[in-house]
C-alpha cells in the first residue's frame, strides 16, 4: 500500500503529507468495511502509459530528438514532462505536451498527448518524468537512436497483439534482450487495428508495468519500436472495401498511436495507393484531426538507424507497386542511403512465402526488382504466423503487373552457395518472415507442399512464437531467430567489406 501511493503521490514534501494524510484514511477506511476502501484508491491516470517513439529520428551533431506519447482521459489537468541525459546534473522541461482528441468517448474523451525530447546524445541513456497537476506520476529510463559507428541489437516481429500466452511470452523475451530497436511488420493488434484493441491487448502486455510471463514487460517505455502497417491495421471488415468509420469510429489506430517519420511519397487524405475510408463527414473530420499528418504519410517512410538505412512499404490491398511515382520514390530513397553499410525493406505481407493461406499474395514481388537495385540485403515481412527464410535471390518480373489472382510471373534465381560461414556475402536479397509474435501459429507445411510452392525456401519453423534478433557491428550482420522458450532455432551471418 506505501510503495502503490508514493508512486502515484511522488517525492516531494507536498507529495509525503499527501501520503500520510491518505495512509491513515485508508487504514480507517479498512476497519469501516471494504466497501469504503475503494473510495480511497488513486483513480487511474492513464488510459496508456507514457512510451518513446522514434518520432523524426534524425541525428544532427550527435545528437537526436525523440517522442513521447501517452493517452489519457482528462483533460482538465495540466501535464507536464522533464528529462535528463546521461551524465546532465538537471531535468530540463520538454516542449508542451500537444493533446489531440482520439475518441470523443462519454464521459470523457481519449486524448493523445505527445512531445520532444530534443538534444539527446546518440546512442546514450536518458530519464523522462511525467507530471500532473505538479506531481510527477510516471517515469522511466529509455536509449536513444544509435549513431553510425555504433554497434547495436535490434528485434523484429510482427502479428502481434492477439492477447495471448505466446505475446506475453514473446514481450518477456524481447525485453530481456534490451535491444536498441523493434521493428514490427504490420497486425500489430487483432483484430481490427481499433484504438480499443490497442488497449485491451497491446499496451497492458507490451508496456506493462513489469517483467512477467503470465503479464508481458514494460518494453514501449523504454525502447524504440517503430510500426509497420497490416491488413489487421485497417478495420477491414469486407474483403477489399474501404475502412468504414460509421461502423468502426475508433478504426485505423495506427495512424493514432504511433510516431514515425513523416517522410513519405503520399500526403493527400484520399487517392491512389491510400486505404480508402467511408464515413459521415463528422467522422471522417474526427479521424483527420486525431491522424493529423500521420494519415497516410506513416504507411510509407524510411528511416536511418546506426550504419541501417529502413524503407518501411504498405503490401496492403490498395497499393499498386507497379505505379511509377511509387516506384520512383523507393529508387530515389534507397539511392540516398549510400553511405549506409545496411540496408533493409519492411513490410507486412511477403513477398515470398510459403503458406497456404496466403499463397496467391504475391503483391509486394513487383517492387523486388527496385529494392534489388537499391541495394537491399534482407526483406523482413509478416503476414503468415510462422517464421521463414529463403535462400539470396533475385527476381526478374515478366510483365510488372500482378495478375488477377494475386501472383506476380517472374523469373526467381537463387543463390544456394550462400552458407553464412564460409560464404557470408550472399548473391540477392534474403527474404524473412517473422510472424510468430503472438498470434495463432498456421500450420506447419510438409516438404511436398513445399516443393509444389516453390524451391525459394531454406527455412520454415511452424511450432513455436518467435522473434528476429539482429546484432550489427559495422559490416558484420547476425540473424538469429528466438523461440519463446529462449531457443535458438535459427542462425546465420552476414559480412561486407
Amino acid at each position: 500500500m506505501k510503495r502503490q501511493f508514493s508512486r502515484f503521490f511522488g517525492k516531494s514534501k507536498k507529495r509525503s503529507a499527501l501520503l500520510a494524510f491518505s495512509t491513515v484514511t485508508v487504514l480507517a477506511a479498512v476497519s469501516v468495511g471494504q466497501e469504503i476502501k475503494a473510495y480511497f484508491t488513486p483513480p487511474e491516470i492513464f488510459v496508456a502509459k507514457p512510451y518513446v517513439q522514434l518520432g523524426q529520428g534524425k541525428i544532427e551533431n550527435e545528437k537526436v530528438s525523440h517522442d513521447v506519447l501517452f493517452l489519457a482521459r482528462n483533460d482538465k489537468h495540466e501535464w507536464e514532462l522533464e528529462y535528463k541525459t546521461a551524465g546532465a546534473k538537471s531535468w530540463q522541461k520538454a516542449k508542451p505536451l500537444i493533446k489531440s482528441v482520439l475518441e470523443e468517448s462519454q464521459p470523457e474523451a481519449v486524448s493523445l498527448f505527445s512531445t520532444t525530447l530534443s538534444g539527446l546524445p546518440a546512442g546514450k541513456p536518458f530519464t523522462y518524468r511525467v507530471y500532473r497537476d505538479g506531481m510527477e506520476t510516471f517515469s522511466a529510463n529509455a536509449k536513444a537512436q544509435v549513431a553510425e559507428n555504433q554497434a547495436f541489437k535490434f528485434i523484429v516481429a510482427g502479428d502481434l497483439g492477439a492477447g495471448s500466452h505466446g505475446q506475453k511470452r514473446i514481450a518477456q523475451r524481447i525485453y530481456s534482450e534490451s535491444p536498441d530497436l523493434w521493428v514490427m511488420p504490420g497486425d500489430l493488434v487483432y483484430n481490427m487495428g481499433l484504438l480499443s484493441d490497442y488497449l485491451a491487448r497491446f499496451f497492458p502486455i507490451f508496456n506493462a508495468d513489469e517483467s512477467k510471463e503470465a503479464i508481458g514487460a514494460p518494453i514501449m517505455r523504454s525502447t524504440l519500436c517503430v510500426p509497420v502497417i497490416g491488413n489487421h491495421d485497417i478495420a477491414q471488415s469486407v474483403m477489399l472495401a474501404p475502412t468504414n468509420l460509421n461502423r468502426m469510429h475508433d478504426a485505423l489506430g495506427y495512424f493514432l498511436v504511433w510516431s514515425a517519420p513523416l517522410n513519405g511519397p503520399l500526403k493527400q487524405f484520399q487517392g491512389p495507393n491510400i486505404c480508402p475510408i467511408v464515413g459521415t463527414q463528422s467522422k471522417l473530420s474526427a479521424f483527420q484531426q486525431g491522424a493529423g499528418k500521420r494519415f497516410p504519410q506513416m504507411a510509407n517512410f524510411s528511416f536511418d538507424f546506426g550504419n541501417t538505412h529502413w524503407i518501411v512499404l504498405d503490401g496492403n490491398y490498395y497499393m499498386d507497386w507497379s505505379n511509377p511515382e511509387m516506384r520512383k520514390w523507393v529508387s530515389e530513397d534507397l539511392a540516398k542511403a549510400s553511405s549506409a553499410k545496411w540496408k533493409f525493406a519492411t513490410f507486412h505481407q511477403p513477398a515470398f512465402s510459403t503458406d497456404l493461406y496466403h499463397l496467391k499474395e504475391q503483391r509486394m514481388r513487383l517492387i523486388v526488382d527496385t529494392l534489388e537495385k537499391g541495394g537491399v540485403d534482407i526483406v523482413f515481412a509478416g503476414h503468415a504466423h510462422n517464421y521463414q527464410r529463403t535462400f539470396p535471390l533475385h527476381f526478374k518480373p515478366t510483365t510488372g503487373k500482378m495478375n488477377h489472382d494475386g501472383t506476380v510471373d517472374g523469373a526467381i534465381t537463387l543463390d544456394k552457395a550462400y552458407d553464412s560461414t564460409e560464404n557470408t556475402k550472399p548473391n540477392g536479397i534474403i527474404h524473412i518472415v517473422t510472424g510468430a509474435g503472438g498470434a495463432r501459429l498456421y500450420s506447419p507445411t510438409d516438404n511436398a507442399e513445399i516443393n509444389r510452392m516453390g524451391d525459394f525456401l531454406l527455412k520454415q519453423i511452424s511450432d513455436c512464437h518467435s522473434y528476429t534478433v539482429c546484432k550489427v557491428d559495422g559490416g558484420k550482420l547476425t540473424v538469429s531467430q528466438i523461440s519463446d522458450a529462449g531457443k535458438v532455432i535459427d542462425k546465420f551471418s552476414l559480412k561486407k567489406d
